[in-house]
């Protein structure tokens, strides 16, 4: 992720976007001949580099396009949550329908489309960039900002209800009775959530980014996954799951026009990794730290101390705030543009 960010802003956005397809191309057609463990851990590997190169060109690409920079981010984040569905859908009938080995050469197929899909994506006009530094110089520089930071928190928040309601979500409504039909129907409104909230919330964001957006949705968050193990009706599960997508989806916005304001055009992608490093330690450390907790006091016991753990950090949020804009976000957006 870190890599791929910093070699968006030395060749290009759309050039890294046909490196992460050719990465998936290659990531397919590993997983199709494998027939060991290591081969396949090389097509995992694939796939990681993909991912990681994919998201932080996608993101630096949509916030330099032109018009308005938050209607675009809306769109885009709410294109990609309807592809989740539809495509986790689609992956999962391919499967049964003609086996993984074939799947895996549909994936390697539209992966040569993306290639060509990202070679029809209109030119974004690079402003003169400053004479490039190594990565690790970038990325120095970076950690020196106290923005980054606050970004940081947002993109741990961003992902923490699709980590927690994709995996010790579906443990909760199985040991509440829900088979694996109605668990996968259930789970489907984290995404609708979020592609609506991206959809229809994304002009709040037109005026500022106030702190108040990502203190409140934390809250919303830490009160849904506490709320969510007292109801085992599914129209109250439904709604909570749909209420934590939605929050995932604003949160997301927030993450990416605050890194957009914070970063000048020819640190967008070193700035969106960055960021992003939220992301990976939200997957690496709150599944652990749930599975720590349902062993110790059950999986109910774990959404509750998950939900006060999130009221907490809405609570920090506020002095991170301050500590991270002591002038306040104009200034910070005045010294990036």
């Amino acid at each position: 992720n870190l890599a791929g960010g910093a070699y968006v802003d030395r060749i290009g956005a759309r050039n890294m976007l046909h490196a992460a397809c050719i990465a998936m191309v290659c990531a397919a057609v590993t997983f199709q001949l494998a027939t060991s463990y290591a081969v396949m851990m090389s097509g995992v590997s694939l796939f990681v580099l993909s991912r990681g190169t994919f998201w932080p060109a996608n993101y630096a690409m949509g916030s330099q396009l032109p018009g308005d920079r938050a209607q675009n981010m809306g769109w885009l984040n709410a294109v990609t949550n309807a592809g989740q569905i539809a495509g986790t859908a689609v992956g999962g009938m391919l499967i049964v329908a003609v086996g993984f080995k074939a799947a895996f050469w549909l994936t390697a197929c539209m992966s040569l489309g993306g290639i060509l899909l990202t070679a029809m994506l209109p030119h974004v006009p690079r402003r003169a960039a400053r004479a490039p530094r190594g990565i690790l110089v970038t990325y120095a520089g970076l950690a020196r900002q106290k923005p980054m930071y606050f970004g940081i928190a947002c993109a741990f928040l961003s992902v923490l209800p699709f980590t927690i309601v994709a995996s010790f979500g579906a443990i909760l409504l199985v040991s509440d009775g829900y088979s694996s039909g109605e668990t996968g129907w259930l789970l489907t409104l984290r995404g609708v959530g979020a592609m609506f909230a991206a959809a229809l919330m994304a002009r709040a964001f037109r005026s500022s980014l106030e702190r108040s957006i990502p203190l409140v949705t934390c809250a919303v968050i830490g009160f849904g996954f506490a709320l969510l193990p007292v109801f085992r009706e599914p129209w109250p599960v439904g709604v909570f799951i749909l209420i934590l997508g939605a929050s995932s989806g604003i949160i997301s916005i927030y993450f990416q026009l605050l890194m957009s304001a914070v970063s000048p055009d020819d640190q967008r992608g070193s700035a969106i990794s960055f960021g992003g490093i939220g992301w990976n330690l939200c997957n690496l450390t709150t599944p652990l730290a749930m599975g720590a907790l349902m062993d110790t006091m059950g999986i109910r016991g774990a959404f509750y101390v998950l939900g006060a753990a999130m009221l907490l950090l809405a609570a920090l949020l506020a002095p991170l705030y301050r500590w991270a804009f002591p002038r306040g976000l104009g200034a910070e957006r005045a010294n990036a543009g």
